[in-house]
């Protein structure tokens, strides 16, 4: 289980939700559903999408932020969506 990365819809940063859950979880969420929660980001409240959330499966020592880990799958998508 791992901790699940949302985006900011205002910066377009991802960063860690706090809530836990696993990549077979996000496949019993449905495809439109979104939730209006506190941005970690912008630190304004919004929707967020979770069909465009992931998973970072590195463990609670990983320290990724923003893409910066290079161990997880959280890290390759974060890259590609920059780029």
């Amino acid at each position: 289980m791992g901790q699940l990365i949302l985006s900011c819809a205002k910066t377009g940063h991802a960063f860690k939700s706090g809530f836990r859950a696993t990549r077979a979880d996000l496949g019993y969420v449905p495809p439109k559903w979104k939730a209006t929660l506190l941005c970690a980001i912008c630190h304004r409240v919004h929707e967020f999408d979770f069909a465009e959330a992931r998973v970072c499966e590195c463990g609670d020592e990983c320290s990724c932020q923003h893409g910066e880990c290079q161990n997880c799958e959280f890290a390759v998508r974060a890259t590609t969506a920059a780029a």
